[in-house]
């Protein structure tokens, strides 16, 4: 199965406003992207990326003063089936 992941987000930004991003899809399902996951910026601006602690890939920037727009969109190969789910621990007795 394919499916088409995308966003579009737009600001009015008052400053100069640094941004941290994590617009990206999860390093671990690299192997499954058909098609390029790229953060687009309007105005154009330079993007620092990066992993954080926890294995997201993230992006930093500093947006200018104005109207900011940002978007993206790939194509993820999946199988359909539903996630794995994890059996928790019982709730304590009240």
């Amino acid at each position: 199965m394919l499916i088409r992941v995308g966003y579009e987000l737009v600001f009015q930004v008052p400053a100069p406003t640094p941004m941290l991003l994590v617009l990206y899809t999860h390093p671990s399902r690299a192997a499954f992207l058909r098609e390029a996951d790229a953060v687009h910026i309007e105005p154009a601006v330079p993007i620092e990326e990066f992993t954080d602690p926890f294995g997201n890939r993230c992006g930093r920037l500093v947006a200018p003063p104005g109207k900011l727009r940002l978007w993206g969109m790939t194509l993820v190969e999946d199988s359909g089936e539903p996630d794995e789910i994890r059996a928790s621990r019982p709730a304590a007795a009240c």
